[in-house]
């Protein structure tokens, strides 16, 4: 809840920019910007207090800090406009995919399939031909780069770039794993994989996301996810990130 709900003043859609600021603080630093014993401390913290800045925590760029910094501002008219805070993630996330060269390997959510490493898994052993695999990003580049790589592989990719229509698709198709983006709009991907592991309880999921270093920073794993990839992928990495939600 932003500053301007809690003291019942007029709200609008910069207290949605609050909201997402806190959620990405949570992200990455796997704590919660304020605490209180009740939900009214909670709330009077937001308000009166300052959430200890995101540089303090390891591998948090200070660039992304000054940014969450700025969309919880208390006053609405100092958070980023909705043009200017796309703008600046998409740049953040231009400058993070180009850092990330290794995949994160993150414990299992299925007990039957194990966690598992890449020094364990290191094998090139290649995949079960016909493998039907669910896409899910809402970058057109990214789906398009991972479908070439899962044909190259001799998979059949079936794509979405909403996760809502992926969802619906999921009764419908007998998918032996799904790939799915983390920041996606309408849905984030940790809620897509808990709305897909109701529905296929034992089917894999394999998270392809930007925030994979500031996730291994912080030891968190969404819940239902089996393993997460960085962006960007390679034909390699996605070989073996498959062998090993697959248990090949």
């Amino acid at each position: 809840m932003a500053p301007e709900q809690v003291l019942g003043e007029e709200v609008t859609h910069q207290a949605d920019i609050y909201a997402l600021g806190c959620s990405l603080y949570r992200m990455l630093s796997g704590k919660f910007p304020f605490t209180g014993e009740t939900i009214n401390e909670i709330m009077q913290a937001q308000v009166a207090k300052t959430a200890t800045s995101l540089a303090n925590f390891q591998d948090v760029p200070v660039e992304v800090s000054d940014l969450v910094a700025r969309m919880m501002s208390k006053r609405p008219v100092d958070r980023p406009r909705t043009e200017e805070l796309l703008r600046e993630l998409e740049n953040l996330l231009a400058q993070e995919k180009a850092r990330m060269v290794e995949p994160v390997s993150l414990p299992a959510f299925q007990p039957s399939i194990g966690p598992k490493t890449y020094e364990q898994e290191a094998s090139d052993a290649s995949l079960p031909t016909g493998l039907k695999i669910l896409v899910v990003d809402d970058d057109e580049r990214i789906l398009k780069l991972v479908a070439s790589f899962l044909d190259a592989l001799g998979c059949q990719a079936v794509i979405f770039d909403s996760p809502i229509s992926a969802l619906e698709a999921v009764p419908r198709g007998e998918f032996d794993l799904m790939i799915t983006d983390r920041l996606m709009p309408g849905m984030s991907g940790d809620h897509l994989a808990m709305r897909v592991r109701a529905i296929r309880p034992r089917m894999p999921i394999l998270m392809l996301t930007g925030l994979g270093m500031q996730m291994r920073a912080t030891g968190e794993v969404p819940q239902g996810v089996n393993l997460v990839l960085s962006k960007p992928i390679s034909l390699a990495r996605l070989q073996r990130g498959i062998s090993v939600v697959l248990d090949l």
